[in-house]
């Protein structure tokens, strides 16, 4: 639904007037006095979608969850991808054999090569799943 569908909602009327053509049977399940109350205390913004890549900076740093792909939220899948993200990573430190002692500031070619194949296997999925989600 447009935006300006929503900025055209100034008061009460306007609000049961736009329940009632486009959500008729949800009034009565949450009760009038309850949504005026709730609509006009909530802001409305548009959603947003983030869709990086690469997800990685050499062996220093990745972005995971909404930081890599933050997505709609009509499939309800945001959580889960930021679930998924993690079992991958984790998968592929073990593939690849990352140990958690590298002195500050050393490069660790095991860990640039784990954080390179996350990018290299996540990105056509995560960009798919925010995509399919609008």
């Amino acid at each position: 639904m447009p935006f300006s569908n929503f900025e055209k909602i100034r008061d009460e009327t306007d609000l049961m007037d736009f329940f009632k053509n486009y959500f008729a049977d949800a009034v009565a399940l949450m009760g009038k006095d309850l949504l005026i109350k709730e609509y006009f205390k909530n802001p409305k913004g548009s959603l947003v979608m983030i869709k990086a890549d690469p997800y990685h900076y050499k062996d220093r740093c990745i972005i995971l969850g909404d930081a890599a792909h933050s997505m709609v939220p009509f499939y309800g899948q945001g959580m889960n991808c930021g679930f998924e993200d993690v079992r991958i990573l984790d998968s592929l430190f073990s593939e690849f054999n990352v140990k958690a002692n590298s002195t500050s500031g050393e490069t660790d070619k095991e860990l640039e090569q784990a954080l390179k194949a996350y990018t290299d296997r996540r990105a056509k999925d995560l960009k798919a799943i925010c995509e399919l989600a609008l």
